[in-house]
């Protein structure tokens, strides 16, 4: 350490502030690089975060009102499953992608979905479940090269009859 300090002392005045002046650069540089660069990216990875959760939560305000329009319980309907299915797809804007319906019993059914927007397909599942006392039993999702698109086969089963 003495040798370093006999060196330094050794320069002339130019000298001197030039390696003061790249001291000051190199600790504000490791000043950077070691706590600011890193809180700079935690700060936008929240705002990203935050952004994604308010569109999150503009989309849930956007399907509440058709949530919350719905009755509260089961609608009594003679209507058989296969058009019920048929019908209420059309109405959630997933009926084109209703490509088999295969009944399972006497209350059940195996339904598949190819292309379905996954967004409209939750609130259909939700309608089912709501007004007509559908449950899904089974369900597969695989995705599309589409985003927000999937494929879907459904088990279903009518439990109020």
């Amino acid at each position: 350490m003495q040798q370093i300090l006999d060196w330094y002392r050794s320069l002339n005045t130019r000298e001197r502030l030039f390696i003061q002046g790249g001291g000051i650069v190199l600790v504000l540089a490791a000043l950077y690089f070691f706590a600011l660069a890193p809180f700079y990216k935690a700060v936008d990875a929240s705002a990203t975060r935050v952004a994604k959760k308010d569109a999150d939560l503009a989309w849930m305000r956007s399907v509440a009102p058709q949530v919350t329009s719905r009755s509260t319980g089961p609608r009594p309907t003679d209507e058989s499953l296969i058009r019920m299915i048929a019908r209420t797809t059309q109405e959630c804007g997933v009926g084109s992608a209703l490509t088999a319906q295969t009944p399972r019993g006497e209350t059940g059914m195996a339904v598949r979905l190819e292309g379905a927007e996954f967004d409209k397909l939750l609130v259909c599942l939700g309608n089912w479940q709501q007004s007509y006392a559908v449950v899904v039993q089974e369900a597969n999702f695989d995705r599309t090269s589409k985003s927000g698109v999937v494929n879907a086969s459904l088990t279903l089963n009518r439990s109020g009859g």
